[in-house]
């Protein structure tokens, strides 16, 4: 499925230079683990995101 599309995701964001899954999360009150689940595809490691990646927010 494409980012950005499901019934559960409502919006996507775009990682920015010395972004965190913390910080990311906190920005849409989320846990950090409701950000990994919703983005299991993509993210293989959590200490690991790079610039650029588009994530889907649920």
């Amino acid at each position: 499925m494409p980012r950005g599309e499901g019934p559960d995701i409502q919006a996507i964001y775009t990682v920015k230079e010395n972004d965190t899954l913390y910080t990311i999360a906190k920005q849409y009150a989320l846990t950090v683990e409701q950000l990994l689940e919703a983005n299991s595809d993509l993210i293989k490691d959590p200490e690991h995101i790079e610039v650029g990646w588009v994530l889907n927010i649920p």
